[in-house]
């Protein structure tokens, strides 16, 4: 009787362990696709391994996809013209795509996967986009969960960014695909050879994670630079920076850089924490704000257990500009932080007069 029922278990053990086997051998006979070739701007022909997706596959031919979500198809960024051969819209892209973006065959990237011939077109700023080899040059603990984390740029030697852009961190691992995450720059168009990275640490981040593992000396592959969100330089009118958390990076960023071109334009900015050790960088904005009366720092707290010690704004940040700023003042605004936080500014700025034309904004 013993020996029947070990000999059953065994004989299932067996029939489990083949059909993993013949699992896993049927998921590499399919995601294998062999050499597909892809046309590229009708001017350049690259050979490739199927299989992976669009936006992967581009990468490792060194063209560089604006991607801040992690290939999760939530971001949009990484929108290309795919004319031939990319199969149907899935239901990821429809969420993110109009339907007179996806009549114009645009895609995205992360979406699409490599598994025949293809016929792509990506935007001619993408491929000026660089791959950076770098060195951790300096790490500073901000907060229990954000830290600064300098890179310096081996090569290239040299980066030339607009105020406001990111760079995109890459992670490779054995065995595994590569992950991208991007960071806003946080240093100054004029420091060339460094990049500055604000990094607030996730919980189950794996991007994240690793930076705030960093040490000085540690190799780190960067590339960019990338984005939409950068300082405009026509006009005279104010320029409002609102930021949350780590969304400080690149207002860092622009108002340094207008500080060293000596631009003489009224500068805001109104940046909201949840307590005082979480208002990173708070003495450097007031000392700035003390030697330039064409500089407005208006920082608040949101916590409601916050002590007697603090004399600033309490709330929300949001609740702060719409108390602070005065209403008809020309301006043009730039946004960084949660959603939830822009999404709640966008009213409010069109209620003090500043059009949507005039607002850029950057959520993570």
């Amino acid at each position: 009787m013993l020996s029947t029922l070990l000999i059953a278990l065994l004989a299932l053990n067996g029939l489990i362990l083949g059909m993993c086997l013949f699992l896993l051998g049927a998921r590499h006979w399919l995601a294998s696709y062999g050499q597909v070739k892809i046309r590229l701007n009708d001017e350049k022909d690259l050979q490739v391994q199927g299989g992976n997706s669009l936006l992967l596959t581009l990468v490792g031919s060194k063209i560089f996809i604006p991607s801040a979500c992690g290939g999760r198809g939530t971001c949009g960024y990484c929108r290309v013209k795919v004319l031939d051969g990319g199969g149907s819209v899935l239901a990821t892209e429809q969420m993110i795509l109009t339907p007179a973006e996806i009549k114009e065959k645009k895609r995205l990237a992360c979406q699409v996967r490599v598994r025949r011939d293809l016929v792509v077109h990506v935007p001619e700023e993408f491929l000026a986009i660089k791959e950076f080899q770098t060195v951790v040059s300096k790490v500073e603990v901000m907060t229990d969960v954000i830290k600064k984390i300098t890179f310096k740029l081996l090569e290239p030697k040299t980066i030339a960014f607009k105020p406001g852009q990111y760079v995109q961190v890459s992670l490779i691992r054995p065995g595994e695909d590569p992950i991208y995450r991007g960071y806003s720059i946080a240093s100054s168009p004029f420091a060339h050879d460094i990049i500055e990275l604000n990094v607030r640490r996730v919980e189950n981040g794996i991007m994240s994670n690793h930076l705030h593992t960093l040490k000085e000396g540690d190799p780190m592959v960067l590339s960019g630079p990338y984005g939409e969100f950068f300082l405009q330089e026509t006009t005279n009118r104010s320029v409002v920076c609102i930021a949350g958390g780590v969304g400080l990076a690149p207002m860092k960023s622009i108002i340094a850089y207008m500080t060293e071109k000596k631009i003489d334009r009224k500068v805001y900015l109104f940046y909201g924490a949840r307590t005082l050790p979480l208002l990173y960088d708070h003495q450097e904005f007031v000392e700035a704000a003390r030697r330039n009366p064409k500089f407005q720092y208006v920082p608040a707290l949101s916590d409601e257990n916050i002590g007697g010690d603090w004399d600033g704004h309490r709330g929300f940040i949001t609740k702060v500009f719409q108390q602070v700023f005065p209403d008809g003042e020309p301006a043009e605004a730039y946004l960084c932080g949660p959603p939830v936080m822009i999404d709640a500014l966008l009213p409010l700025l069109a209620a003090k007069g500043i059009q949507s034309k005039d607002i850029y904004y950057d959520k993570f």
